[in-house]
């Protein structure tokens, strides 16, 4: 989830919903306590007890399971084996679910099943088989299994419906409001709801049912993304919440913490969760209390609090995987897939991402959630084909989802103006609203449109983009193989030259001056056919190369020729890299063009040092001036060296973010005659092509 993207994708909670059932079962028997059955206890006077008791362990049923359950031995002892005693029984069975006992539940619920078959049917009786059909409803909603949650409160609405309890109705299409809540059926969840706000309007009780009216209307809105309406009716149901038990303040507390979840502000979310399971506590529900441990490790999550996150994941999948709740189970092993990711574990992420891989009755947007994650997976491990296939896969489930979310606004919109007395405006909203959805249906198609337009044009871009560079790139690559190959043929074959001179130091005595000058003539070659074949030396390197070339040419310069050598002793020469041949080209051109031409001192310096983030060398020559590099071929030479430095320079320079830069000027007046050649190179600077 804070898994994130950029936009993030909205997640499922489904199972938060799952409270609305206790909320709910815990108005149904606190209604039952003062249901209008028949007494067939031993006398008015044990009849009056008995319900005194069992309002007292209503009252008792989250705070102190324990005591209910003394009250209710005590009100069947009073009772024996009557109807009263039966009932008794029933609201034990129910303190038992509540508290997550199943088995003595079960037990209880055969026991008042065999009595109900062998008596003659009443509405008494009606009303024990409701209740009955009511609790074992939550106990299949705890378990996930909607298709039987939802046939046993169907049978409970028609028990009920045939009992003296009209005032139960209500409870009943909350109960059914929820299931079909967990089947994605909005608008038919804010029937129910709307229904059971009619009924309680109707039988005057408000007061009682308005409270988890409000917040289911608030929940259904709120799931319907229509966030103005469903906090209206949070406000409505948070006028009252002081007054409600424990059960209810969790939910509510719980259901507001998904409302700011759902409009992703996290940190107001955070207070209404922690909020939620302080509440939870005392109540002892181990349901309750696990689901707010999922709630905050989830928040931590999209909040980037890693370890908290981890801490309630756990706590919550511990409990959840007892009971193999698939639909909690599925969500949590995706969140501590995100977790995963996170904390840069995606191994782990896949092997969470892969289990609890059943998505058979899991809600659509969950399933989006766990896409996401193996999106991310293997955009990180580099496997884009399968990340695409998890993306678009995404797309289709998103999309899906918005529609469906817009055809049951519609179909809200629709019920609820069926139900307003003025038949005009009825029908003028509702084509109001369709010509709407009409609206915005058309303008994602045409946003879907434009966009898959600029993406087929930006592809075309790139395309010719990239065909352009490259087609530079090799015209780049052929100019310098041309130059080299020019360059090659103006050869005489070098071991011809190295055979001749060989036999012609040889033939010199030892020691003398013209076998030095000899020796030093084929250490110039030698180390000039290997400078040519690479793109790039040492400063060492390509100073040795330019010292043995002057020692050569000093000779026939005249006594009154001056070098200067200025080499930073502070640079690591064997280190430092530069273009090969990048000082000797203008070197010798500083010889050949400038210093031969002319008559009495000759000056040459060669400067070496830092500068700023890199190294910068200079030439300098007092010859007759800046000769421009178009007319440098005029001379005596081709000028091929000088085109074949400049153009590697150029093309080096393509592939690094900071260039190499070179100027070639000619001295002032007040500097006298001359020209300077200058190159800065930047540190790191790559010379792989």
């Amino acid at each position: 989830m804070n898994f994130k993207t950029a936009n993030r994708m909205v997640k499922n909670r489904v199972y938060i919903r799952f409270i609305s059932f206790f909320l709910l079962f815990s108005h149904f028997v606190f209604l039952f306590s003062c249901g209008k059955l028949p007494e067939k206890a031993s006398g008015a006077s044990d009849g009056l007890r008995i319900d005194s008791l069992e309002r007292i362990a209503m009252d008792s049923i989250y705070r102190n399971p324990r005591y209910a359950h003394s009250m209710l031995d005590e009100a069947l002892g009073l009772a024996e084996d009557s109807f009263q005693y039966y009932k008794s029984l029933t609201v034990k069975s129910q303190v038992y679910f509540a508290n997550s006992v199943y088995d003595s539940g079960f037990v209880l619920r055969r026991a008042v099943l065999e009595y109900c078959d062998r008596v003659p049917m009443s509405p008494g009786i009606h009303g024990l088989l409701g209740i009955l059909e009511n609790t074992v409803g939550n106990y299949y909603s705890f378990l996930d299994k909607t298709d039987s949650a939802l046939l046993c409160y169907s049978r409970a609405y028609q028990e009920i419906r045939q009992s003296e309890m009209e005032h139960k109705i209500p409870d009943i299409c909350i109960n059914i409001a929820d299931i079909y809540a967990r089947k994605g059926a909005y608008d038919q969840r804010a029937r129910y709801f709307r229904q059971a706000l009619f009924v309680s309007d109707s039988l005057g009780i408000m007061d009682r049912m308005s409270f988890p009216i409000y917040l289911g209307l608030g929940e259904t809105y709120m799931e319907l993304r229509d966030f103005d309406l469903s906090d209206h009716f949070y406000r409505l149901a948070e006028k009252e919440l002081d007054s409600r038990n424990l059960s209810e303040k969790f939910a509510f507390c719980n259901s507001r913490g998904n409302y700011y979840y759902y409009k992703k502000e996290y940190a107001k979310a955070l207070p209404w969760f922690l909020r939620a399971r302080e509440v939870a506590r005392p109540t002892r529900m181990d349901f309750y209390t696990n689901v707010c441990e999922i709630n905050l490790g989830e928040i931590y999550l999209c909040l980037g609090q890693l370890d908290s996150a981890r801490l309630y994941l756990e706590k919550g999948f511990k409990y959840f995987h007892t009971y193999n709740n698939k639909t909690a189970l599925y969500h949590l092993t995706t969140l501590k897939a995100s977790l995963a990711l996170k904390e840069g574990n995606p191994g782990l992420a896949y092997q969470l991402s892969r289990s609890y891989t059943d998505t058979v009755g899991i809600d659509p947007k969950m399933i989006a959630i766990r896409n996401k994650n193996l999106q991310d997976y293997f955009a990180a491990t580099g496997d884009f084909k399968r990340a695409y296939e998890y993306q678009t896969e995404n797309s289709v489930i998103e999309n899906n989802i918005r529609s469906e979310r817009t055809r049951m606004r519609v179909a809200e919109i629709d019920m609820r103006y069926r139900q307003d007395t003025t038949l005009l405006k009825r029908e003028v909203i509702i084509r109001q609203q369709a010509g709407r959805m009409e609206y915005l249906e058309m303008t994602r198609w045409i946003w879907i449109l434009l966009f898959v337009i600029l993406l087929i044009v930006s592809g075309m871009v790139y395309y010719y983009m990239k065909r352009k560079r490259r087609a530079q790139w090799l015209s780049h690559i052929d100019q310098v193989t041309k130059l080299k190959m020019e360059s090659i043929r103006n050869r005489v074959s070098p071991h011809f030259i190295f055979n001749v001179l060989n036999r012609e130091i040889c033939s010199e005595e030892e020691g003398s001056s013209r076998r030095t000058q000899l020796s030093g003539l084929v250490e110039l070659l030698r180390s000039s056919l290997e400078i040519t074949e690479k793109l790039s030396v040492t400063l060492a390197e390509e100073l040795r190369f330019v010292r043995t070339y002057l020692n050569l040419q000093t000779q026939g310069l005249e006594p009154d020729f001056h070098l200067e050598w200025d080499i930073d002793p502070s640079l690591a020469r064997d280190e430092i890299y530069i273009p090969a041949m990048l000082i000797q080209i203008p070197v010798e051109n500083a010889v050949k063009h400038g210093l031969r031409t002319i008559e009495g001192e000759k000056h040459l310096s060669v400067f070496a040092g830092r500068k700023d983030k890199g190294i910068l060398i200079r030439i300098e020559d007092n010859g007759p001036g800046y000769l421009p590099l178009s007319d440098l071929g005029h001379a005596n030479g081709t000028g091929t060296g000088v085109k074949v430095l400049y153009r590697t320079i150029q093309l080096l320079n393509m592939r690094n973010k900071e260039k190499i830069t070179y100027s070639v000027r000619e001295k002032n007046g007040v500097e006298g005659t001359g020209t300077i050649v200058t190159f800065f190179i930047p540190s790191n600077y790559n010379y792989t092509l």
